[in-house]
């Protein structure tokens, strides 16, 4: 283990920037802070390049856990003391651990091959916690891929891996504007099927047994007019009290488990005769 005792050290000072989207797009690395985040991540085969560690703030059994396996993976492991810890840490959660990983690729073409099920689209989403708390909800509903148009921020942004629970890395995932996202969805042959406040058939009434995309809005301003195509079927979901809608991590999650709960039933029965 290589020690580090400056914060003007090249490799620290690479670290921290990586805090920024500017700072991972110029590397095509980022960040993962904690000690479940960090076993996901190697768990999802994520290119870990290098891992950090402070033995005052990290327990004994985690940091022999996660040296082993940076070890098993010929990685540079460097320690660190508390103060400059503290400075490459986010947030106020101090697990004593930090792995830097490789950007994965996120283009539509990376996508595997999709034949049944859901994927979930978030169109214009600002907040990172809610692409992490979708991720979390897909991984949990089973769906097939995550895929942020027109983003306003990503998906390896130190707050959607948090708010993941590091998850986010056992997805399929992309990236792309929501024109080339539309295009891809019609040429796979998915029903698509928008969520927009107040609009087409209630949730309750669909029956989700095609390939399907469920298409989420930006938290303030919703869906794009983009998304209102001949050959897209719009849903809501019935709200029974004086709130109009949901957040978008709420939202996702009502209508991922609703095609969960369909797709177990149709399967139950299917098993049965």
């Amino acid at each position: 283990m290589i020690p580090i005792h400056s914060s003007q050290n090249p490799k620290f000072k690479a670290a921290c920037r990586l805090e920024s989207s500017r700072g991972r797009k110029q590397q095509g690395r980022f960040v993962i802070h904690g000690l479940p985040e960090i076993r996901r991540a190697f768990a999802a085969k994520i290119e870990i390049m290098e891992v950090y560690f402070c033995r005052e703030l990290v327990g004994h059994e985690p940091l022999a856990e996660i040296d082993t396996l940076a070890q098993e993976r010929r990685l540079p492991r460097y320690e660190l003391p508390a103060d400059l810890f503290r400075k490459l840490s986010f947030g106020e959660r101090l697990d004593g651990a930090v792995a830097i990983a490789a950007r994965p690729k996120t283009d539509l073409a990376s996508l595997p091959r999709i034949d049944e099920g859901f994927v979930i689209v978030l169109e214009g989403v600002e907040k990172p916690g809610n692409v992490g708390a979708v991720a979390r909800t897909a991984v949990g509903a089973g769906a097939r891929a995550l895929i942020l148009a027109n983003p306003l921020t990503d998906f390896f942004h130190p707050n959607s891996i948090r708010a993941s629970i590091g998850t986010v890395f056992a997805l399929p995932l992309a990236t792309s504007s929501s024109a080339e996202v539309q295009q891809w969805l019609r040429q796979h042959q998915f029903a698509i099927y928008p969520a927009i406040v107040d609009s087409g058939q209630s949730l309750w009434d669909i029956h989700f047994r095609e390939k399907s995309a469920i298409v989420m809005g930006n938290e303030s301003q919703g869906l794009s007019a983009a998304w209102r195509g001949a050959d897209m079927q719009a849903i809501h979901l019935p709200m029974l009290g004086s709130a109009d809608s949901l957040n978008v991590s709420c939202s996702a999650a009502a209508i991922a488990f609703e095609i969960a709960r369909q797709r177990f039933t149709r399967q139950a029965t299917d098993d049965v005769s």
